[in-house]
């Protein structure tokens, strides 16, 4: 708002006096609009992102006398690790093909909801390679990061204690948890306050 502003009087009241001079006029103002807009589109990919990485932990968690018995058998900690990083891959892989899809049909629903004006400009929409790109590259990081973290607690089980009784939490699995939740929750009041 500030920086619209900054715009808006440098145009109309060049003459105001300022007691304190913004350099770059008009190119760091909308670059500061630019980069604020980034962030707000952003922020519910990362809340989404905390989101998966939090039930991929807990679903790690419920599966750990499955992973207790395979490294009984012989698997290496190397092997469960890739186990889990296919399977949250094809997680991802449904997840960003649905998304691509939902984009593409929703940008073929806007023109039919924007009023026809007479003499304005024509807006054509239309699903960007390049973002299609961005937004793949993205999955696959999350998808990296997400299954990695889960994968590394899971491998870590000790095996004599799960096959007496339920092993307990250990600090670093909980401590992972509770850092999660405390990003979600800010990033989530961070968009509240938007």
């Amino acid at each position: 708002v500030v920086s619209v502003g900054v715009i808006i009087l440098r145009r109309t009241h060049p003459e105001y006096p300022r007691s304190f001079r913004v350099p770059w006029v008009p190119v760091l103002p909308i670059l500061s609009i630019l980069c604020c807009l980034a962030l707000m589109l952003s922020l519910p990919l990362v809340i989404g992102c905390a989101n998966v990485t939090g039930l991929l932990i807990g679903h790690a968690e419920s599966r750990r006398r499955e992973v207790a018995i395979q490294l009984a058998l012989g698997a290496s900690r190397a092997q469960l690790v890739r186990q889990w990083l296919v399977q949250t891959a094809a997680l991802s892989a449904l997840a960003i093909v649905a998304s691509l899809v939902l984009a593409a049909w929703l940008l073929s629903l806007v023109p039919s909801l924007l009023p026809i004006l007479p003499g304005l400009f024509h807006i054509e929409f239309h699903l960007d390679a390049r973002i299609a790109l961005l937004s793949l590259g993205i999955g696959v990081l999350v998808t990296f990061a997400a299954g990695l973290l889960p994968a590394l607690a899971a491998s870590r089980t000790d095996v004599a204690t799960l096959a007496q009784s339920v092993a307990p939490l250990d600090r670093h699995r909980t401590w992972l948890r509770n850092a999660l939740v405390v990003g979600q929750v800010a990033a989530c009041r961070l968009a509240g306050s938007a």
